[in-house]
């Protein structure tokens, strides 16, 4: 009988760490609808999950930001890869930065750095959307720890329905 119930613990864990590794490497995706109904500029901002970020970000190698605008007018893509770390609120991207700052970056630090985006331009305006570490406010700044998805449109209608953004391990 011990023999049994050894083998049904075993199956039993195996089971259970089985589930655990699917749900650990299941992608975080957040749709983000392009409908900009003015003032313009309009700007929209959408918090991230930090335990979803966290979860696929924090580990030795980081994770994969994966931006897609698309609409009847357009699509376009970017990918960049980012890195959390283990012991602080620091992070790298593998974004080309030409600010002054160089990376590592500090989420929280109060200086707003973007980690993947893309834009698309028209004669009649531009819609852009990025991942920033900016918080979910009007403020432009980077006050506390957390990361959001963002979106500008200058004029209705520019072909842009939707910004969709993936992270996965």
């Amino acid at each position: 009988m011990s023999e049994l119930r050894r083998a049904l613990v075993w199956v039993a864990m195996a089971l259970a760490s089985a589930g655990a590794a699917s749900a650990a490497d299941e992608p975080y995706v957040m749709k983000m609808p392009v409908t900009p109904t003015g003032p313009f500029p309009y700007e929209e901002y959408k918090a991230l999950d930090e335990s979803a970020i966290v979860r696929l970000c924090r580990d030795d190698d980081g994770c994969t930001l994966s931006l897609k605008m698309d609409g009847p007018g357009n699509l376009l893509t970017a990918t960049e890869r980012i890195y959390l770390s283990s012991f602080s609120l620091r992070y790298t991207t593998t974004l080309p930065n030409h600010d002054i700052q160089d990376g590592p970056y500090v989420d929280g630090d109060h200086h707003n750095q973007v980690l993947a985006y893309t834009q698309t331009k028209s004669a009649a305006g531009i819609v852009s959307c990025d991942v920033t570490d900016q918080d979910d406010n009007q403020t432009h700044l980077d006050l506390m720890e957390g990361f959001t998805i963002h979106i500008i449109a200058t004029a209705p209608n520019l072909g842009t329905t939707t910004c969709v953004l993936t992270i996965f391990d």
